[in-house]
């Protein structure tokens, strides 16, 4: 371009050229630079319903946690964290561009004090969660965190003309007692709703763990009571859970939701073992439960397990006993995948002789029991070469083969091909 005899047409073709380059590299690195901001903000909504799972009681260790946080590029301080409930009234009459902006004054007030994530939680409540670090004396906590409410609250009426209910928890170390922050912020702002109060509420002396060890230990005795196939202790169990339920009707809904994910699993395998997936009972509890409306409060709760205990009655007092025999042995086998089952061990466990229990499953089943027991051991042993890194002499043995080389034999006659072959992909 310096030199002198170039002829301007082709000085403005060069500039041209370059100006179109340049166009080009602005528009393709606004376009990278927009798709990294959209990652991101996806990742941090996933985050957010890893959270909000935490909060309604799914159980993680605490390197866990932190692991998944830092995944999803979520900075929570584990020294000392604060869950405050903002409850909106008339969050329904603001208008989309309205609500956008009340969650930008959430974000923005939440920002000046402390490491935070705002989740939403149905049409009314905006759980906040606050960390802070060595730095934050007590002192200096409270009164950060006062000040936001009470700036939340005042500027959503100003501006918004919409009242907020604020329910504060009482401080917690350890990202372990997130569940407890929440469990006490909300009943607080239940308080405070209640009271009908501008202000906030704080909860003090509500020890919402000993509830919740007590809720476990009822659903953990009938998991044992389904475990041995006890009908008549499953069901004094579940009663014996919603008797206590129903003296205790202040407990928080998202307090029993912990709970729920296991009494839910629970049942399902039962269900599963004893071929009830497509039943109308079934179907109407599993479209309960996907729709997210499981649990409305402790009654809507009691209603639940009360069809869950049901279906489990249902099934042991309509189905012949033969069905029964077949589902004991069916979990003897899980119980003992990693030893040698023989149909004499099983009978004996189910008080019948070889051959009746022989000819019993094979009846009711379609399938004769050894190769079930085969079927049940390779497809343990599949699971576990697709999701760990053991030795397949270290797999032959915890699917009960003690010689690894017969135990890849039974895997190809079963599968048609290696264990090896298996983990690495090679089907053919």
């Amino acid at each position: 371009m310096l030199k002198l005899e170039m002829e301007p047409d082709t000085l403005l073709a060069t500039l041209n050229n370059v100006s179109s380059k340049i166009n080009k590299l602005r528009a393709l690195q606004q376009t990278e630079q927009q798709r990294s901001k959209l990652i991101e903000s996806n990742h941090r909504e996933l985050g957010k319903v890893f959270i909000k799972g935490v909060l309604e009681g799914k159980v993680y260790t605490e390197a866990q946690l932190s692991q998944r946080l830092s995944n999803y590029q979520l900075h929570l301080e584990s020294y000392c964290l604060v869950v405050v409930v903002f409850r909106v009234f008339g969050a329904s009459e603001l208008s989309a561009e309205g609500l956008r902006a009340w969650k930008q004054l959430l974000d923005n007030e939440s920002t000046s004090s402390a490491n935070h994530v705002i989740i939403e939680s149905g049409d009314t409540d905006f759980i906040g969660i606050y960390s802070f670090d060595e730095q934050h004396s007590v002192k200096l906590i409270e009164v950060q965190t006062n000040r936001m409410c009470r700036a939340i609250i005042e500027t959503a009426k100003r501006s918004f003309n919409i009242e907020v209910a604020a329910g504060l928890s009482k401080r917690h170390q350890g990202l372990l007692s997130l569940r407890q922050c929440y469990l006490e912020a909300e009943q607080a702002v239940s308080l405070t709703e209640k009271l009908k109060s501008s202000e906030f509420e704080a909860v003090e002396g509500v020890d919402w763990q000993q509830y919740t060890a007590q809720v476990d230990h009822y659903i953990s005795d009938i998991a044992e009571k389904i475990r041995v196939n006890d009908c008549q202790a499953i069901v004094t169990g579940f009663d014996s859970l919603a008797t206590y339920l129903k003296h205790n009707r202040m407990l928080p809904p998202s307090m029993l939701l912990g709970g729920s994910y296991a009494l839910h699993y629970m049942v399902s395998d039962f269900v599963r073992q004893c071929g009830l997936e497509r039943t109308q009972a079934w179907r109407d509890i599993q479209s309960t439960w996907l729709g997210g409306s499981t649990i409305e409060g402790v009654d809507g709760y009691i209603d639940w397990i009360t069809q869950l205990k049901a279906i489990i009655v249902d099934a042991y007092q309509n189905r012949h006993e033969s069905h029964y025999m077949i589902l004991k042995a069916k979990r003897y086998v899980t119980e003992h995948i990693d030893q040698a089952i023989t149909l004499k061990a099983v009978s004996d466990h189910l008080g019948l002789s070889p051959s009746y229990f022989s000819r019993l499953f094979s009846q009711e089943t379609g399938q004769c029991f050894v190769d079930y027991v085969r079927e049940q051991k390779i497809n343990t042993a599949k699971h576990l070469i697709r999701t760990t890194n053991k030795k397949m002499y270290q797999i032959a043995s915890l699917v009960g083969y003690e010689n690894v080389h017969y135990f890849s034999r039974v895997f190809k006659q079963t599968t048609d091909i290696t264990p090896v072959a298996f983990r690495t992909g090679k089907n053919s």
